[in-house]
């Protein structure tokens, strides 16, 4: 049940990392890297913001925030720590990223 609680809430950040009330970027602060560099999610670093029940990521790339989380959650280290299925979502489609989170 936790991690499926943990998945459900890394599926909601990545949903919600893309969200923004006006669409100018230009005064928004936070640390993060781009996608295209090539040790993206482990460059995303340690979490801005944690809660205990909520752990907020602040990157400006929402891809790289979603590669990081993912990597938090599932190392991959061993057969035991992959993940048994991944949900692909286009970025410009977060309703998508919400309703594939229950798969």
């Amino acid at each position: 049940m936790p991690r499926r609680t943990l998945l459900l809430a890394a599926a909601a950040a990545v949903a919600l990392s893309g969200c923004s009330v006006s669409g100018d970027n230009s005064s928004q602060i936070g640390s993060g890297v781009k996608s295209n560099t090539k040790s993206a999610a482990s460059d995303l670093g340690f979490p801005v913001a944690a809660t205990r029940s909520t752990t907020r990521v602040s990157g400006r790339d929402p891809v790289a925030d979603a590669a990081g989380v993912a990597t938090a959650l599932f190392p991959s280290i061993s057969i035991d720590t992959r993940p048994t299925a991944v949900a692909l979502v286009d970025k410009g489609r977060w309703q998508d990223a919400i309703a594939a989170a229950v798969l």
